[in-house]
């Protein structure tokens, strides 16, 4: 998982490695490819290639001017929030409590956005800066489907005959790698990328399920968008053994 192709490891051990494709760093402007960082990135594919490793491509993350700057509202389980736009650039982010309606002020049940670069809190408890993990805005999912069409279509052919595709990285309002709802994840993200690979004759990963949800709740997300038929592959990350 984003390691070297040097490394000892691929010499007895391992047969696949998982490298992130950054849409922010391949399409920096809306009207602008950065062709070398794909030309690197395909570079050290092919390294890979060279011995016998298999890539798996991870679709990831927002670009610097696709995220939601707006004003949006999203739950999840018995919480919900309210982000804002500042004058400033920031946002002002609210967490409430769906059984009192009451405002949650300790941070740190807030999940994992914490933590995460861009989204330290400030003094005053709930001014936050937006970065490439916040949801897509509904203004660019065209824009998204354009990038992974791109990258799609190249990757599939020679000398790279990819196959399979992962699509974001544990997408999920507490993980840290998603600032949204799961509606407009599936809506804007997952479904229109799946359909795309899927169409190019790939095969879909769903990206890293995190442990911060459980499997029953996976599975009533997949059963709500019907996308069993657009997943060949479901990959869920760090559960403990027990």
């Amino acid at each position: 998982c984003q390691s070297s192709p040097d490394r000892g490891l691929w010499d007895k051990s391992l047969s696949w490695e998982r490298c992130d494709f950054h849409w922010h760093l391949y399409q920096p402007q809306p009207d602008t490819w950065d062709e070398q960082y794909m030309e690197q990135w395909c570079q050290k594919y092919l390294t890979y290639k060279s011995k016998d490793i298999k890539v798996l491509p991870v679709f990831v993350y927002n670009a610097d001017w696709s995220w939601d700057r707006g004003e949006r509202t999203f739950e999840h389980h018995n919480q919900k929030w309210h982000i804002k736009p500042r004058p400033d650039g920031k946002f002002t982010c609210e967490l409430y409590s769906l059984k009192d309606g009451k405002r949650v002020k300790d941070t740190s049940q807030f999940g994992g956005i914490q933590f995460m670069p861009g989204l330290k809190f400030k003094e005053n408890n709930n001014i936050i800066d937006g970065n490439h993990t916040w949801a897509l805005s509904s203004d660019n999912v065209e824009a998204w489907e354009n990038f992974v069409r791109r990258v799609v279509n190249h990757l599939r052919q020679e000398p790279y005959n990819t196959e399979y595709f992962q699509v974001w990285n544990e997408a999920y309002p507490t993980s840290g790698f998603w600032f949204g709802g799961m509606d407009e994840f599936m809506e804007r993200v997952y479904l229109p990328a799946a359909k795309i690979i899927r169409e190019a004759g790939g095969k879909v990963v769903y990206g890293g399920w995190p442990c911060g949800g459980t499997i029953y709740e996976f599975i009533q997300l997949l059963d709500k968008y019907k996308a069993w038929e657009l997943t060949d592959v479901l990959d869920i990350h760090y559960f403990p053994l027990a």
